[in-house]
């Protein structure tokens, strides 16, 4: 039988496609795989500089609340889509040194990390550098699906998390989340309003039209339809659409339809009687944009890898918080690689309102903040043994310390050693770094694991001689480390 073109879905809604169910499907079935893979990517956000922008943000936020905070109750830092788990250990290292040293000290703090794959889950209550958070109650998980929960039951401790039971300020962070979850397409055409349809076809013959492989070659096209407001029957997302018609003009948009629905239900969790201080911090990063002119031009094309994902229509989530008394923060140049973006609720936040949780993101997201940092980053992939020593030291501090960036200045940093008596300053630095990065490497046994080329530095070391056989670094093998819960980073 001769190969076909498939028709699996003919003028569609784009929220209600097909290629969500094999979106679930993918990632129910790839579990922790998707990641140890290589197949999704997830560096850009899981690193050890994002972790430690979100670290400050979330202090300065909680720094706002502190008068509304019941001690007796923990406040609770969800991360949606937590996936392998990596970027909530790197936040958990930050937070907590940071949290110690803040007037905040003491505070109960528990973060949870959730995730739609139940095997996600088990891999976190599994992994033993996540271990001592979950002893200590600094760590927790759960179980969730952004579009259709709206209570979160918690595995370590077994409480659960539902609606108006939260006594304290909420915290979600969302990277690399908003997105792989439904969304439609709309575009303005002649000042008019119109919704993209979709339809997929395949080429066949095909065993299984459920199978998420599928993705890898499914064919999209649009087919437009005037659309009339009211569309959604929501008195808020359909003021944002309004706004988008009224502007008139060409243009291709995605609205953000689940993620509204997701933070409408999360917010639900919050004590509706808490009264008007900030309770409620939203931090993403992701591909996309808030600027409206930005926005207008991003349509409906698939990324796929593994799974797929689509840009963020970060304007329309801004549009629905400020809707709703709130803030958005952005920054004020175009971001090259990554859109972040940080929103506060809940209603009549004034203009002098949240000071210390825009003075945080200004001051560690805005300007210099992640996105710089890895457009800098990529710069420097593959030139690595352009720097000096002392060059290549300042730049892992600036970043954190993060294990990649360590692993690419090796040669530099190998050749400094063996150059340099160990009981030099320079051999000292070197060596306090490589203690603090090995302390923030989360492993998660990927194919091109980074602790095989810190345990080969290792090994360099040894062969080096004595001078080096310190216990801190001599015969450990950076894979087998333990972890322990005490941040290393002192500023």
């Amino acid at each position: 039988m001769s190969d076909e073109t498939i028709a699996l879905e003919e003028g569609q809604r784009l929220s209600r496609s097909r290629l969500w169910d094999w979106q679930r499907r993918y990632f129910m079935s790839q579990g922790a795989a998707a990641w140890q893979s290589g197949t999704v990517p997830h560096y850009v956000t899981s690193n050890t500089f994002m972790a430690d922008a979100y670290a400050q943000t979330v202090l300065g936020f909680l720094r706002d609340s502190a008068a509304q905070i019941d001690r007796g109750q923990p406040v609770y830092l969800i991360e949606l889509g937590a996936g392998i788990g990596r970027f909530g250990f790197h936040f958990l290292v930050c937070f907590f040194e940071r949290l110690a040293q803040s007037p905040l000290a003491g505070l109960a703090v528990t973060y949870v990390l959730s995730d739609l794959a139940p095997a996600n889950v088990d891999f976190y209550l599994s992994h033993p550098q996540l271990r001592p958070y979950f002893d200590a109650g600094r760590l927790d998980c759960a179980v969730f699906d952004a579009t259709r929960d709206s209570e979160l039951a918690l595995r370590k401790s077994g409480v659960t998390l539902s609606p108006a039971g939260l006594r304290n300020p909420l915290v979600i962070l969302a990277n690399y989340f908003f997105d792989g979850v439904p969304a439609d397409a709309f575009s303005l055409v002649e000042d008019r309003l119109y919704e993209e349809l979709v339809s997929l076809r395949v080429l066949g013959p095909i065993a299984d039209r459920d199978d998420p492989a599928l993705l890898q070659h499914v064919e999209l096209d649009h087919a437009s339809r005037p659309a009339a407001l009211p569309y959604y029957g929501d008195a808020q997302w359909d003021r944002i659409l309004d706004v988008y018609a009224q502007r008139g003009g060409k243009g291709r948009f995605l609205f953000p339809c689940a993620a509204l629905a997701c933070l409408a239900r999360l917010r639900a969790l919050l004590d509706p009687n808490r009264g008007t201080a900030p309770s409620f911090l939203l931090l993403s990063a992701d591909k996309g944009a808030h600027a409206l002119s930005d926005v207008l031009g991003q349509g409906a094309s698939l990324t796929v890898h593994g799974s797929f994902s689509l840009l963020v229509n970060y304007h329309a989530i801004a549009e629905w918080v400020r809707g709703l008394g709130g803030l958005s923060l952005h920054t004020d140049h175009r971001q090259g690689s990554l859109s972040l973006n940080a929103f506060v609720l809940p209603a009549q936040l004034g203009d002098g309102a949240a000071v210390e949780t825009r003075r945080a993101f200004a001051d560690a997201i805005a300007c210099g903040g992640p996105d710089d940092l890895f457009l800098v980053k990529k710069a420097l992939d593959y030139r690595y043994e352009t720097l000096t020593v002392e060059q290549a030291l300042a730049l892992i501090r600036i970043t954190a310390y993060d294990a990649k960036i360590f692993c690419g200045c090796i040669p530099v940093l190998r050749e400094a050693l063996l150059r340099n008596a160990a009981s030099s300053p320079l051999s000292a630095d070197i060596l306090s770094a490589l203690a603090l990065v090995r302390a923030r490497f989360f492993s998660i046994g990927e194919a091109d694991e980074l602790g095989a080329d810190l345990a080969d530095f290792f090994a360099s070391l040894d062969q080096a001689g004595s001078a080096y056989a310190q216990p801190a670094v001599r015969g450990h093998r950076f894979a087998t480390l333990r972890i322990l819960p005490a941040p290393l980073i002192q500023r």
